[in-house]
């Protein structure tokens, strides 16, 4: 069975939409695109996941249980949500620290 090449994966389309969306905050954040998922870069410690169904990421936070990660987990069908929960995560870890150039100087 022959893959049709060209077709924009599911995931591919939830990723730039979701790039869009928080342009619409301020955020530029950058997509990368592979097999079934794409992932949307927006800052240190804050990477998106989607399949095209879903939208993950670590909320920064661990499980005092299990000590494993905490992740938040939208349908993309919650695209506003997303769009504002993960600008609110952004603007937390950008108030926590600055990224940092080689020369150890703040970038932003």
């Amino acid at each position: 069975m022959e893959r049709n090449r060209g077709l924009i994966q599911p995931a591919t389309v939830a990723a730039d939409e979701l790039q869009r969306a928080l342009s619409a905050y301020g955020i530029v954040a950058d997509v990368h695109t592979g097999n079934r998922i794409a992932l949307i870069s927006v800052w240190t410690d804050l990477v998106v996941w989607t399949d095209g169904v879903v939208y993950l990421w670590w909320t920064g936070k661990v499980s005092p249980r299990s000590r494993r990660y905490v992740y938040a987990s939208y349908g993309v069908e919650h695209l506003d949500t997303v769009a504002r929960v993960v600008a609110r995560r952004f603007d937390a870890l950008r108030n926590l620290r600055q990224p940092w150039s080689v020369d150890g100087a703040p970038c932003g």
